[in-house]
C-alpha cells in the first residue's frame, strides 16, 4: 500500500515514480490523487498500469487529468 496523495508529484514526478516502481511485485493499493497531474501523465499511467498485475487498487482522483485523460486510463 502506496499513499502518496497531497505529494505534489506532477508530471515529472510520477514519471520518475513509475521507473522505481516498474519491478515491483507485490504493490496492491497505489494512491495519487491531488498530485497536480495532467493529460501529460496519461501515457507514462497508462504504460505503467499494463505492466503492474499486482495492482488491485489505483486512485488518482482530484488531478487535472481531464476527462480525455481519465478515458485512457
Amino acid at each position: 500500500h502506496l499513499d502518496l496523495a497531497h505529494s505534489v508529484l506532477k508530471d515529472e514526478g510520477v514519471q520518475f515514480l513509475f521507473e522505481c516502481l516498474s519491478q515491483n511485485e507485490s504493490l496492491s493499493h497505489l494512491i495519487l490523487s491531488r498530485n497536480h497531474l495532467t493529460v501529460e501523465s496519461v501515457d507514462c499511467i497508462t504504460d505503467f498500469l499494463s505492466k503492474n498485475h499486482s495492482l488491485h487498487h489505483f486512485n488518482v482522483e482530484d488531478n487535472d487529468l481531464t476527462s480525455v485523460g481519465v478515458d485512457k486510463i
